[in-house]
């Protein structure tokens, strides 16, 4: 029953948040998760985590991308849908905190071929 609730929320974010979503250039792309790592992460590996998680938006959905200088933390595109006619997926973001491992969960959809991230609110 947990497993359901939390991929029947996931599905709605999903669904009903790319309307939410702004083009940014691949060059400067930065993880629309980036807020939230910040709780965890140092600006280094955010920008560890956004390499892969660019990769893991633009690769396989089910493969695994590492960090670059990190073989333990990874991106994992796990879903992906068609949402307002854009390609969109859920993506989870696996690292190590302390010892400890962490699992975030996000969303982007593709934007005139590009991948956004969600717009501050």
């Amino acid at each position: 029953m947990k497993y359901f609730f939390a991929s029947l929320v996931l599905s709605v974010v999903l669904i009903s948040g790319c309307s939410h979503f702004t083009s940014t250039p691949q060059t400067d792309y930065v993880s629309s998760s980036a807020g939230l790592l910040a709780q965890f992460l140092s600006s280094s590996d955010i920008r560890q985590a956004s390499a892969a998680e660019q990769a893991s938006l633009n690769g396989a959905v089910g493969e695994k991308y590492y960090w670059p200088n990190n073989r333990n933390n990874y991106v994992i595109s796990v879903r992906e849908a068609q949402t307002n006619d854009r390609l969109c997926r859920e993506y989870q973001h696996v690292f190590m905190y302390k010892g400890q491992p962490k699992t975030m969960y996000d969303s982007a959809c593709q934007i005139g071929g590009k991948w956004g991230v969600e717009a501050p609110l």
